[in-house]
């Protein structure tokens, strides 16, 4: 007897398998959508402006802006996180600027349709730079703006060609997200920093939001190929069993109802 409810929500799919955890990571199972945007929107930002998804390459505007700043040799996206960005995270972990991180808010939820349920997600994004002096930040700051630009346009062409070799991410047939789109998003010292105290954290910080539908799973129950009805007819008294036939079996058998030679 099945123990599970074999249904998909977005792009999570029940039962779970362990055979499909990557690197021991349960978000690429249990919240793949947000594996695949931190993956997207660091390719995308990487390739802008870099001109490469590993190294700066020369020629690039990384590659003119950065030398003798504090970003000097760094990617655009050097580190990635899946929390939001806070003092007890940067204390405890080792995290190295430019970074990106995207995380989960607030959802609500309703029925979308008699068969399925909707949860629209709102979502943080927030890239952040560093602590930047003044002269760094007057040759690096339009980075925000860039970035800023950058995932917009990713979300509007729903992919991009750094990533998967530019296959589609949202949309009809490629799960992840039913809807996605930019809210808001502002710039300025992020809220951990010590503004005022000489020690800032030039940031980009941007609301998404995103719908996910429930479905049931395909190919768990069979094909529906027809159905045969038989329909007896008479009175209370007696009744003549199977006097119609109904079969809606495709295609039909082109011997049904001839006699037997």
């Amino acid at each position: 007897m099945p123990i599970s409810m074999y249904e998909r929500f977005g792009d999570v799919s029940f039962p779970m398998d362990g055979a499909d955890v990557e690197n021991t990571n349960l978000f690429s199972v249990a919240d793949p959508g947000r594996d695949n945007l931190l993956a997207l929107f660091a390719s995308a930002i990487n390739a802008e402006l870099a001109k490469s998804t590993t190294v700066v390459e020369a020629g690039s505007v990384w590659a003119v802006v950065t030398p003798s700043t504090i970003l000097d040799g760094k990617m655009p996206v050097e580190d990635t996180v899946y929390d939001m960005p806070r003092r007890s995270i940067l204390r405890e972990t080792k995290l190295k600027f430019p970074l990106l991180a995207i995380y989960r808010t607030s959802a609500t939820h309703d029925e979308f349709s008699l068969a399925q349920e909707r949860m629209t997600q709102l979502w943080g994004l927030d890239y952040i730079m560093g602590p930047l002096s003044v002269s760094d930040f007057r040759r690096l700051g339009a980075t925000l703006n860039a970035v800023k630009n950058i995932v917009q346009l990713v979300i509007r062409r729903r992919g991009h060609p750094s990533y998967k070799n530019g296959a589609l991410q949202f949309g009809p047939g490629t799960g992840r997200f039913s809807t996605i789109g930019v809210v808001e998003s502002s710039e300025g010292p992020a809220q951990f920093g010590q503004e005022g105290e000489g020690m800032e954290f030039h940031a980009l910080n941007m609301i998404l939001r995103t719908t996910e539908l429930g479905i049931l799973e395909q190919g768990i129950d069979p094909t529906f190929e027809g159905a045969s009805v038989g329909i007896g007819i008479g009175s209370e008294s007696a009744v003549l069993k199977d006097a119609i036939n109904v079969r809606t079996e495709v295609p039909l058998d082109p011997n049904h109802g001839k006699p037997e030679p």
